[in-house]
């Protein structure tokens, strides 16, 4: 049988009718056969591509659709076909070029590779990340999260410093794992991974282009990495004469931290949003999508702050190993999330 969201049949490559909604009656594929043409991952018995129709054979004769096939036969390609023309990521690059000339121009030569250097690994990420997605998000779009990322640093300084003196009142202090755990978890982690999904949910939640899962992710890291900037530019600012040593620890270790967890609260919320349930069904839903994304950094600044020594950095070091090993058979994992999404990988 072929699976509900198909626009052509996987056994003859003909078009299919849409009989019923794409949402329902989900299919997980167990034997995977990798399209030619397209590169999805197809169950093994099919003959033809049910993404884009190619055979998945050379003894199969080629299937050509024309756009207007796709667009009549499913309900979400208009938006796909569309959405292809967003693929410029220019915008990204204009904007690294402008930090730097701000930065030139406030405190010249030093300040510009300063401020660029702390912007640059932030970018050349969200460009990993974004070159990745098969059907482009606008760039504007994806720029204007990153900003908000930006932006939420501002609160989030002002509840840390809220959540620092009720440690201090409560004397957490007193005891070095605690304190370290206050700082790593609640402090840090609950604080700076709760805001990256509500500048989501602020920024594109309801925009149209928000119509695939791996879009929630490009979404959450573009979100995550405007915050993990900002952060560097600030450190790098106060570093003095390490300021060179403090941009190459956080671009290896603190930028791809965030970008992870980002990526986490993106897949979390890809299975929220697109499985039909709301925010007043399920109110508990923010923690199930947060919970990974505080393990994961608390575990990581727990190790800095209790030792600061070498044993923190390598702790962070298996913390973000571990983390990228699992985000990325996650991200493999992707294109199940709903049922409607075929065109949806990683890898």
């Amino acid at each position: 049988m072929n699976i509900p969201s198909a626009i052509f049949c996987a056994f003859c490559g003909s078009k299919l009718q849409v009989t019923s909604s794409p949402l329902s009656n989900q299919v997980q594929l167990k034997k995977i056969k990798k399209c030619p043409s397209c590169g999805f991952e197809n169950n093994n018995e099919y003959r033809y591509c049910y993404s884009c129709g190619a055979a998945l054979s050379s003894n199969e004769p080629p299937v050509i659709p024309q756009h207007s096939e796709i667009l009549s036969a499913h309900p979400y390609a208009k938006s796909e076909i569309s959405k292809r023309g967003h693929s410029d990521f220019r915008i990204f690059w204009i904007l690294f070029l402008g930090i730097i000339m701000l930065g030139t121009l406030i405190a010249g030569a030093p300040g510009a590779i300063t401020v660029g250097g702390a912007v640059f690994p932030a970018i050349v990420i969200l460009y990993y990340f974004y070159r990745r997605d098969p059907n482009k998000e606008p760039g504007t779009l994806v720029m204007k999260v990153f900003i908000l990322g930006v932006l939420s640093a501002v609160p989030a300084v002002i509840i840390e410093i809220v959540l620092m003196l009720v440690g201090y009142v409560a004397d957490v202090r007193s005891n070095a794992i605690l304190w370290a755990a206050w700082q790593a978890f609640v402090v840090a982690a609950i604080t700076e991974e709760w805001l990256k999904f509500e500048t989501v949910k602020l920024g594109v939640w309801k925009h149209p282009e928000f119509d695939e899962p791996m879009d929630a992710v490009i979404y959450a890291v573009a979100a995550a990495l405007g915050f993990a900037a900002i952060e560097n530019v600030v450190y790098a600012l106060n570093a003095g004469s390490s300021t060179i040593a403090l941009l190459f620890m956080r671009g290896l270790l603190s930028v791809p931290l965030h970008a992870i967890t980002g990526a986490f609260i993106g897949i979390g919320i890809a299975k929220w949003k697109f499985q039909t349930i709301r925010f007043s069904d399920v109110p508990f839903s923010r923690i199930q999508i947060l919970k990974v994304p505080i393990l994961i950094h608390g575990t990581f600044n727990f190790g800095l702050f209790l030792f600061g020594d070498i044993r923190g950095f390598l702790m962070g070091i298996v913390t973000l190993a571990v983390s990228a090993y699992a985000l990325r058979k996650n991200l493999r994992n992707i294109s199940e999330v709903t049922s409607y999404a075929p065109s949806v990988q990683y890898g």
